[in-house]
């Protein structure tokens, strides 16, 4: 009976151990899911936090690519606007002056041809508008063509002029030499016998002449150069005197305008004259005209003092607004410098993120292996319980025998006490094994608790993590945002 309820009692409690250990096991494998779902939330939350900080980069550098593309296109359309306006005014000044040019000399040619105008044909005259814009028709080279044509007229004519005195010249230095040729036949005519020295003579001359002729020939050259070359300075002179003239007819014609505003100013004085010979008829007193002229000049102390302080106004607010673009500038390298910052602190935390994942495998590894030891631990307490079972069994058998062979042979006794030795033996063996199956357990349960331990320091540890990197990012936005106002500010 008491080996009956030692076995019962053994086998309670190592069925109760047993539970134990499932629900020890049971616990710390919802621990580590936990843990683990917490670790995925976690990387998640890490993984959104990245994704919002590349989308903010992308927008931004998006919005500062916008801006400089739209200021870049302003710039080149102005540009070019200018430049076509610049070209259409040059083109248009020059088709002006050349104009000026030709029409000058038009009117010398026909004032040295025909007589000028008296001052009532003058008045007769239509002549252009003084005031408003020029008519279309002074623009338009359409209209101007006559003008042309006669400069080309004139021009044809001095070059056949030239052409006609040169031919002259010619003319009249070959017909001297043909006289010359023929002086010579005639003396060769007259003297029939030429002696040697004569005729040495004679092709000296005939030489010398012919030197003569190329000399002259040089000579007419030189002489053509520069009748061109005095004919181009006397265009240019000529041209530099219609310049001149237009310049002159320009400030004439400012003058005229001056002297008609000299003249209305004239009347305007001489109005304002009769007003004050009318006022001085109802003249003011001394005395109020010293006041009018005090509380004027207060007044005007009063405006000057007040420009001056708007003035200074206006310079302190410039100096504020330099200083605040200055806090800008360096408001803007600080949240460069914060950017990298925080790059490299989410490039620190992927690293610690990599670390972890590493030892979380690990802690994997050997939550397998002591999963691995549980299960032998498990097969080596059933294999030990079947040992106490077959125990038990053979000293039931052992007792049976004891008693059917009591009265037979009192030396089974002997036998018996073996046995009952035996058992006990067996059962310190058991209450061994029972030590260090407690005592791994305890290592293991210890273990266990470490790693929870770790796991809920860990998991403290990037939940601060978190909360610094999201502090920080929304700091960013703010900041960002804040930014943003000031430049849509600052364009508005």
């Amino acid at each position: 009976d008491l080996s009956v309820r030692a076995r019962r009692a053994l086998e309670n409690l190592t069925r109760e151990k047993f539970r134990e250990l499932k629900q020890e096991n049971w616990c710390l494998n919802k621990a580590y899911q936990a843990m683990a779902q917490q670790f995925e939330g976690t990387k998640q939350q890490i993984e959104e936090q990245q994704l919002r900080m590349r989308r903010l980069e992308e927008e931004n550098r998006r919005l500062k690519e916008d801006a400089e593309k739209s200021h870049r296109e302003e710039e080149a359309t102005e540009l070019l606007s200018l430049r076509q306006q610049a070209q259409e005014l040059v083109d248009e000044n020059d088709a002006l002056k050349m104009t000026v040019h030709r029409l000058n000399v038009e009117l010398s040619r026909y004032q040295t041809k025909f007589r000028p105008l008296s001052q009532e044909e003058h008045l007769k005259l239509k002549s252009l508008p003084m005031r408003g814009p020029p008519p279309p028709w002074l623009l338009d080279m359409k209209y101007l063509s006559p003008l042309l044509l006669a400069y080309e007229d004139r021009i044809r004519e001095k070059e056949d002029i030239n052409l006609e005195h040169e031919m002259k010249n010619f003319r009249v230095r070959v017909e001297e030499l043909v006289k010359e040729n023929e002086d010579l036949h005639e003396q060769l005519n007259k003297v029939n016998c030429i002696t040697p020295t004569e005729w040495q003579q004679l092709q000296t001359q005939a030489k010398l002449i012919l030197e003569e002729n190329g000399l002259l020939r040089e000579q007419l050259e030189i002489q053509q150069a520069k009748a061109k070359g005095s004919h181009r300075q006397r265009v240019q002179e000529a041209s530099k005197l219609t310049k001149q003239i237009a310049i002159l007819e320009e400030k004439k014609h400012s003058q005229e305008e001056e002297i008609t505003g000299y003249q209305k100013q004239l009347e305007a004085l001489c109005s304002t004259c009769e007003e004050l010979k009318a006022k001085l008829k109802r003249r003011i007193a001394a005395e109020e005209h010293f006041a009018l002229v005090n509380d004027l000049k207060s007044r005007l102390q009063r405006e000057q003092e007040k420009k001056h302080h708007e003035v200074e106004d206006l310079m302190g607010k410039m100096a504020s607004l330099q200083a605040q673009n200055k806090k800008l500038l360096l408001e803007k390298n600080s949240f460069t410098a914060e950017k990298m910052i925080l790059k490299a602190e989410m490039e620190a935390t992927q690293k610690t993120n990599r670390r972890l994942k590493k030892e979380t495998g690990l802690l994997k590894l050997q939550l397998e292996k002591s999963m691995e030891k549980e299960i032998a631990a498990h097969h080596y307490l059933t294999n030990l319980i079947g040992l106490v079972e077959k125990i038990g069994q053979e000293r039931d058998h052992l007792i049976l025998l004891a008693r059917c062979l009591e009265k037979e042979n009192h030396g089974v006794l002997n036998k018996i006490v073996e046995g009952s030795l035996r058992l006990g033996r067996l059962e310190e063996k058991v209450k061994v094994y029972r030590k260090k199956v407690s005592g791994k357990l305890g290592d293991i349960n210890l273990k266990m608790t470490e790693q929870e331990q770790e796991f809920a320091e860990k998991a403290a540890q990037y939940q601060q993590e978190l909360k610094h990197l999201q502090c920080l990012l929304q700091d960013k936005q703010e900041s960002l945002d804040e930014v943003l106002q000031q430049k849509r500010s600052g364009t508005g």
